[in-house]
């Protein structure tokens, strides 16, 4: 073998270690940043679960109390326009209205899950925030249910059907043994976030 040669190959070899060297500094280097990122969505994960999951505990007795048929006090009586009603329409127009009251004094516990809503999807998933969807759903249902009820004019009254559809929305009509739809709905949603945070929640 000539000097050059050997030369060479003494430069190759010492490349060859360097690169064994850089690589065995780089690679538990780079398992460690892939091991802290697990470590940190997997920590993730577990607080969003169980920051959405209270979130939507509250939220379901929020709307329990809002669907609660009973009305106290003067729950109501800041409806604006109600001193031109007839005082039977206006007490009835009052109770109706008393859950858009309900709705508004707890607003910031869906403001809450609203704002919860977008992070919670990018580390879930499109479908684990379907459930969430519903009850906001069920709110703008109340809303609307509500306003179908109290603005009819004067001298209309809406069919009876429709009537007692609007106030199966806005009143809890369910029985001991069996939930209204409305309640169906809400239990059922809540359910399947259960599903979804369980799972993470357990690992803790």
């Amino acid at each position: 073998m000539t000097e050059c040669g050997w030369l060479l190959s003494v430069e190759d070899i010492s490349s060859i270690i360097q690169s064994l060297a850089v690589s065995a500094v780089a690679i538990p280097a780079f398992l460690g940043i892939n091991s802290w990122r697990k470590e940190h969505v997997g920590k993730r994960k577990l607080q969003l679960a169980e920051e959405v999951l209270a979130a939507t505990y509250e939220l379901q007795s929020v709307i329990e109390w809002v669907r609660h048929p009973a009305s106290w006090g003067d729950e109501g009586n800041e409806r604006p326009n109600r001193e031109d009603e007839p005082i039977n329409r206006q007490r009835l127009n009052d109770a109706y209205y008393s859950r858009i009251a309900r709705l508004k004094a707890d607003s910031q516990q869906f403001s809450k899950l609203h704002a919860i809503r977008p992070v919670f999807r990018a580390y879930f998933g499109e479908r684990a925030q379907e459930p969430l969807q519903v009850l906001f759903t069920t709110r703008n249902r109340i809303n609307s249910a509500v306003a179908a009820l109290i603005n009819q004019r004067e001298g209309e009254e809406l069919p009876q059907d429709l009537r007692q559809h609007y106030e199966s929305i806005i009143w809890d009509m369910s029985t001991p043994d069996q939930p209204d739809e409305v309640k169906r709905e809400v239990n059922l949603a809540v359910s399947q976030l259960e599903a979804i945070c369980f799972p993470i929640l357990r690992t803790k």
